[in-house]
């Protein structure tokens, strides 16, 4: 694989992100792997890089993990975004799908997914 993908962590939990950061890592098929915790930060990433990627948790601490899905399919359609959350309820998957969520992963019992559908992604 080539390295010439960018990545999005959008995640507040530091030992989230840092985990998610080394899983990708791992691939080597990424050439950055950016993070951010935060509606704002995490659109200045997208806005600044165009990551092929995104991982996001919705449940930010300003919580706009939802509004910051919306606003990435209504402006970036193209991009890759698989929501990872705790909030695994079926209400939640299908508002993800609704709005365009590539994948939902439940971070308690698919975590260990989150590779292979990348790879599928990049491969």
């Amino acid at each position: 694989m080539s390295t010439t993908r960018q990545a999005l962590i959008i995640d507040s939990a530091e030992v989230v992100a840092s985990r998610l950061h080394h899983m990708l890592n791992e691939l080597n098929c990424f050439e950055n792997i950016a993070i951010a915790d935060n509606y704002s930060e995490a659109m200045q990433e997208i806005d600044a890089h165009h990551p092929d990627v995104i991982l996001l948790d919705i449940q930010l601490p300003d919580n706009k993990g939802i509004a910051l899905l919306r606003r990435i399919k209504e402006y970036h359609p193209s991009l890759k975004v698989i929501v990872l959350t705790n909030k695994s309820g079926e209400n939640y998957r299908s508002l993800c799908e609704q709005i365009g969520s590539d994948h939902f992963i439940d971070k308690s019992k698919d975590f260990e997914n989150i590779t292979s559908i990348i790879k599928s992604y990049v491969a």
